[in-house]
């Protein structure tokens, strides 16, 4: 009997001992799980009421007859933790200069922000060409610790094979470049080339140079290839080279989806939503990690072409999926006609 009653004893207490495991396990789950349910609800609750102490300061400096600034800035605004406020380049060096992130549009303005050694903890230049950006740069390299871009440039390669897919026939292309933009010339020759197309680059010396070119004879290409070189392809001269090339039934590429509206046949250009998508990943990158991004290029571009001066021309437009296939256009979207 007493063997047995020891047995017994023996058993319970085994069975106790897991109970007292089992239930010490349980206790530790329903912790573990209260404990995350507590971070979950604590972290929404930062969230939902940010902390308005550390709200980073963002100043927009736009030239005053652009909207693309108003743009960026309602791009922003969605997002908890940014004071956005847009100025514009006659007016910004009247404000507070307390320390904040620039967003500079376009190179004027990208120009005036470095020159005025503003207070900063990061710049963010947009609208601008890699070549104005690293100019501009060289020149107060020694005040820009935390600077960063996002290049506009068209890709002139994309731009020739644009003119080559609506105009199958061209053989030649006029274009001008100026000093500032010299490094374009290989690039021109060398896509024109790889299109079965010859290239003739002439150098731009001032307005009288241009009406010469006209005068000569030069411009007698299949179509004008115009390019981000604001001394030659400014509103002013665009004009009168846009008037000359339809006197002579000439088309005239490029520069942008503006100049296409003023009566260019077709253009590649970025559309302002990829510049804001982009913009908004590296200001929310910044907010988070403290660092500022490399420069990088925007990559998804889009096409658009004139209807009305591709009739007048009587110049037939190939299907959207025709020219998407010459570009390389790895995404589509309803391209502007």
């Amino acid at each position: 009997m007493h063997k047995e009653a020891q047995t017994r004893y023996s058993h319970l207490g085994i069975y106790l001992q897991k109970c007292y495991w089992a239930s010490l396990c349980l206790l530790v789950a329903l912790l573990s799980t209260s404990s995350l349910t507590n971070a979950k609800t604590i972290q929404d609750g930062i969230n939902r009421y940010p902390d308005t102490e550390n709200k980073l300061s963002i100043r927009i400096i736009t030239p005053k007859n652009t909207k693309k600034g108003i743009l960026i800035e309602d791009a922003l605004k969605k997002h908890p933790n940014l004071t956005i406020t847009r100025s514009s380049t006659d007016n910004f060096l009247a404000l507070e200069k307390n320390k904040q992130i620039i967003i500079t549009v376009g190179a004027v303005a990208f120009h005036q922000v470095l020159k005025s050694h503003l207070p900063h903890t990061l710049i963010l230049a947009t609208y601008i060409s890699k070549n104005t950006y690293f100019k501009v740069l060289e020149v107060y390299k020694e005040e820009t610790p935390s600077v960063t871009a996002i290049f506009s440039e068209i890709p002139l390669g994309k731009q020739i094979r644009l003119a080559k897919t609506l105009l199958p026939q061209s053989t030649h292309l006029t274009t001008l470049i100026s000093e500032q933009s010299q490094h374009h010339k290989n690039t021109i020759i060398e896509s024109a080339r790889a299109n079965n197309i010859e290239a003739n680059v002439h150098v731009f010396e001032n307005r009288s140079s241009l009406n010469k070119l006209f005068e000569s004879g030069v411009f007698k290409p299949t179509f004008i290839l115009s390019h981000a070189d604001p001394l030659i392809f400014n509103a002013r001269s665009l004009k009168h080279i846009l008037l000359k090339g339809y006197r002579n039934n000439i088309s005239v590429i490029g520069p942008n989806n503006e100049a296409v509206s003023g009566g260019s046949l077709a253009s590649i250009y970025f559309p302002d939503k990829e510049m804001l998508r982009v913009s908004k990943k590296v200001i929310l990158y910044f907010r988070d990690t403290g660092i500022a991004p490399s420069p990088q290029n925007l990559n998804l571009f889009n096409f658009v072409i004139n209807k009305n001066v591709a009739k007048s021309m009587n110049i037939n437009i190939p299907p959207d999926r025709v020219i998407n296939r010459a570009l390389g256009m790895d995404w589509l979207e309803k391209h502007e006609k």
